[in-house]
């Protein structure tokens, strides 16, 4: 304990006051030191340090967002007390366990923090940006189910639409992100194709 705290135990006396210096530079968090107080070895830390120029943002994805989290390049860290403030990121750790009461995957984003305005236990909502990808998301009615499997009505002539298989993801109650057979650019049905009949 000498070594780390910086004390020197050949001239420390019974009763004389001590000098604890932290092992490393930052802020002091918590101080629940008493003065007379005896410690234990074993006792728990009686004062946090930590270094927030660097700090550590947990994320829980959502399952279904979960598999594109690895592509991320871009992440906004934005406060519930600084809705206004942006802090950027990256992803630093993507957890391989999906968490079975929240259906999330935990998610480790690293963030600067010169200003020192995240501090431990803040909550802050993230979006995650891919870039140099465009994705495309439709209304669900845009969607249809048919026997093999999911499909939107692709526009490919004036009045005229075939059906084009598609892969989906759900973003949220009323939106889907298109993974497999649409294209930017393409023109579909977005509502009250389920009305129409399709040309194949």
């Amino acid at each position: 304990m000498g070594k780390e705290f910086q004390i020197d135990l050949r001239t420390a006396e019974v009763g004389q006051p001590m000098s604890v210096r932290s092992p490393i530079a930052g802020k002091v968090l918590s101080n629940d030191l008493v003065v007379g107080e005896y410690m234990k070895e074993d006792a728990e830390a009686k004062i946090v340090v930590a270094d927030l120029d660097k700090v550590w943002v947990r994320a829980n994805v959502s399952e279904t967002a979960a598999p594109y989290v690895e592509g991320i390049e871009e992440v906004e860290v934005r406060l519930v007390s600084r809705p206004d403030s942006v802090v950027t990121g990256r992803v630093a750790y993507v957890g391989g366990l999906l968490d079975p009461e929240t259906r999330t995957v935990q998610t480790i984003i690293e963030c600067h923090n010169a200003g020192h305005h995240m501090l431990p236990n803040m909550y802050a909502s993230v979006s995650m940006k891919m870039k140099g990808q465009n994705n495309i998301v439709v209304h669900k009615e845009a969607v249809l189910q048919g026997d093999d499997g999911r499909y939107v009505l692709r526009c490919v002539a004036p009045n005229r639409y075939v059906r084009t298989p598609v892969k989906v993801q759900t973003l949220d109650e009323e939106h889907l992100l298109v993974t497999e057979g649409l294209n930017v650019g393409d023109v579909f049905i977005s509502q009250g194709a389920f009305y129409l009949i399709d040309i194949k």
